[in-house]
């Protein structure tokens, strides 16, 4: 391709990508693309991911690889965290924190810690809440942060005077921040001295709990050897390990009471660090450079030597990497399942972002890659979700695909989508995601050119995951011959069509004419039709198709297991087996509304149904599993 005096080559595949093909590459300021972190998809925020360079400043990258905006933040990234809403906030040289707008990256008022203070640690709460871990003069407190404003909302004085060490903080499924500490009860007597382990937790009001854990007496050499750690278990509390000299222990939190249970024994008697929670609600974590899988009463179940978990999946297994002689991460990663078996193997772990693009750094290069079927946990991640920010998350992905033109003056419409145009679907976005948290359902529109067959095909590869379709379908109500057609046939759905492909199950290709002629299908929309031999074959525990023609021939190219899947379509009420598509997206958003509020499919379609009882043209019926939903695990 040449443009004036500029050239540029193009590689066409007529199948998908090669996994690792660099689809797009963002070169950055100049300076050099130090990391990437994903931002968190919201309708106040722009990047997919967030491009840190080599001169202190950070770039807003789309998934269209478009530099949406660059702000100096002058920190790394373990300073700079992606929030809730689409923004990133950020601790500068001088411990002032600040967030910056996910949308024009200009930073808000910072809170500054004032003289003799500064920050320990940081955490932000899907409210947009920022949890302060800060040292006073000796004395630490946690500081709940405004973050638009930089007020302080409360300050929570961790309760004793003399702490000897603070073991970071996050926050759990449960909604609350957990700061694990250990202090000297009574430092001013002689030895042995009697160690306290306690852990506050704090929520984004400021109500607060101070949980005593542990204590052990013991002489000056009698210390935590290793730290305590922290991971969420589901939405309940949190699972706290840690080392002494005298073994490892181990103990659950629930509510603001914690039971100590057996610690996890491995050979050298190490605490095992928890990093996941896997999808059964058991652990896997590290124990020197070794992955140790164990459940909630210290049973461990296998062990890996010099590796270090990363992902845990949906069939219960683990991706993770390894560990080096000089405790660097290697680049390649193992794909183990739910027995510690190794499965399969990556030349390099891309970074994936909540929409399940893959990235590496070099640039800022998204790579064809796969999506990775994550498992459904509240630590489904290292560093609790895809953005590595410290908070919990439960991540199911709900992408949706509204591929072509969507014109209607239905009285209850809210949205009117025209080709090409996306400032519609961002309005319609921006109405589905009222009231929804990414920490709910993770939901992006892909729209126009972005809804591609192969993005949904692969999004219906992936098991946790809430798949959308409002289009128009292939039927063969088209050409010449539709006439000589029974109204049944004319109108049957065929395939879902995208914006350059049509998904055709093989079985629906052709029909019978009443004189004995076979028709084959045309594709009316000027693209390419993808035949596939044996239907849609989903993994994906809900796909809603919002589609006319849908019939028993289509539903049953689907091959839905009878257990754990379900398929939600419409019921019609007219001949010709048409619905309103601006119709289905409001009864759509009424379900999606009650998934995030923890509703089963039957439930998530009963308030569906009450928004649609306002038109006559259909209803929403379930196929497969009624009783689905996605309530992560816990022991």
């Amino acid at each position: 391709i040449t443009g004036g005096t500029a050239t540029a080559d193009v590689t066409v595949w007529a199948d998908p990508l090669p996994l690792g093909t660099v689809i797009w590459s963002n070169p950055g300021d100049g300076s050099g693309v130090q990391s990437i972190v994903p931002a968190v998809p919201s309708t106040s925020g722009v990047a997919d991911v967030f491009a840190f360079q080599a001169d202190g400043t950070v770039q807003a990258i789309t998934s269209d690889g478009i530099t949406a905006w660059t702000a100096d933040v002058s920190c790394s990234a373990y300073w700079c965290l992606p929030d809730f809403q689409g923004g990133l906030v950020v601790v500068n040289a001088a411990s002032s924190i600040m967030k910056y707008d996910g949308i024009t990256g200009q930073p808000y008022p910072a809170y500054a810690p004032g003289p003799s203070a500064w920050i320990l640690g940081i955490v932000v709460h899907p409210d947009g809440t920022i949890f302060a871990l800060q040292e006073n003069y000796n004395h630490n407190v946690v500081v709940g942060i405004d973050p638009t404003t930089g007020a302080v909302k409360f300050s929570v004085p961790i309760p004793v005077d003399r702490v000897e060490v603070t073991y970071g903080v996050m926050i759990a499924g449960d909604g609350y921040a957990y700061f694990p500490y250990s202090y000297i009860s009574d430092p001013d007597t002689a030895p042995p001295f009697v160690r306290q382990l306690s852990v506050l937790r704090v929520n984004s009001s400021g109500a607060y709990d101070n949980i005593d854990v542990f204590n052990w007496t013991g002489g000056t050499g009698k210390i935590l050897s290793v730290g305590a750690s922290m991971i969420t278990n589901a939405d309940q509390g949190i699972l706290l390990t840690w080392g002494t000299s005298d073994g490892p222990g181990m103990a659950i939190t629930t509510g603001a009471s914690a039971s100590i249970v057996s610690a996890p024994q491995v050979p050298g008697g190490d605490q095992v660090v928890p990093v996941l929670q896997a999808q059964d609600g058991s652990f896997v974590g590290t124990s020197g450079s070794d992955m140790v899988s164990f459940d909630a009463t210290g049973t461990v179940r296998w062990i890996v030597p010099n590796e270090t978990p990363q992902i845990a999946t949906a069939d219960g297994g683990v991706i993770a990497q390894p560990v080096n002689a000089d405790w660097t991460i290697g680049p390649s990663a193992t794909i183990y399942d739910q027995n510690g078996i190794a499965t399969g193997q990556m030349a390099s772990l891309p970074i994936q972002s909540w929409k399940g693009n893959a990235y590496q750094v070099g640039s800022t290069d998204q790579v064809a890659f796969t999506m990775i079927d994550i498992a459904l946990s509240f630590n489904a991640f290292a560093y609790g979700s895809p953005s590595r920010n410290g908070t919990a998350v439960k991540v199911v992905r709900c992408p949706m695909f509204i591929p072509f033109a969507i014109n209607g003056s239905d009285p209850a419409s809210i949205f009117t989508i025209t080709n090409g145009d996306r400032a519609d679907v961002g309005a319609y976005y921006t109405q589905l995601t009222t009231g929804l948290s990414p920490t709910q359902v993770a939901l992006y529109p892909l729209a126009i050119e972005q809804a591609t067959a192969a993005g949904f095909f692969g999004a219906i590869r992936t098991t946790n995951t809430i798949v959308g379709y409002i289009d128009h379908g292939l039927n063969f109500d088209v050409g010449p011959q539709a006439a000589e057609l029974s109204a049944a046939d004319r109108y049957r759905a065929r395939a879902l069509c995208f914006w350059t492909t049509c998904l055709a199950p093989a079985a629906l290709m052709t029909t019978t004419m009443p004189d004995g002629r076979v028709w084959t299908v045309g594709d009316p929309n000027g693209g390419r039709l993808a035949v596939l031999p044996d239907g849609f074959n989903p993994r994906a525990t809900v796909v809603f198709l919002a589609a006319c023609g849908i019939d028993e021939a289509f539903i049953a190219q689907w091959h839905l297991s009878n257990v754990g899947q379900a398929l939600i379509v419409p019921v019609y009420t007219n001949p010709q087996m048409h619905l309103s598509l601006n119709w289905a997206a409001n009864e759509w958003k009424a379900m999606l509304v009650a998934f995030a509020k923890g509703s089963n499919v039957q439930a998530a379609v009963a308030a569906g149904n009450a928004v649609a009882a306002q038109q006559t043209e259909h209803t929403w019926q379930i196929i497969g599993d009624p009783l689905v939903g996605f309530r992560a695990q816990f022991h």
